[in-house]
């Protein structure tokens, strides 16, 4: 899975301009890539994500089961959903 970079754990795409954190189309929407290889634009996640025990969910880190080495990687560690270092991904 991939993701535009901005996407906030509460499913919005983060728009201030003058944040290194702001997503590629501002407060706009933003693009989500899917394992099965389809692309779909977003204005919103809004309970649009499944979460690892098939509850609707707005954040992406609960779409991945938690433990082992699993870890979400990006450039825009700001918005919590993903880090250079790997952020933890909190799906039960």
């Amino acid at each position: 899975m991939a993701f535009s970079r901005g996407l906030t754990t509460a499913g919005t795409w983060n728009g201030s301009s003058t944040d290194a954190n702001a997503g590629t189309y501002a407060d706009q929407g933003g693009l989500v890539l899917f394992l099965g290889g389809n692309v779909q634009y977003f204005k919103t996640l809004e309970n649009r994500l499944i979460d690892t025990q098939g509850a609707t969910t707005s954040d992406l880190r609960r779409t991945i089961r938690a433990g082992g080495t699993r870890r979400i990687y990006g450039l825009d560690g700001g918005n919590n959903v993903a880090s250079a270092d790997g952020t933890l991904p909190t799906g039960p």
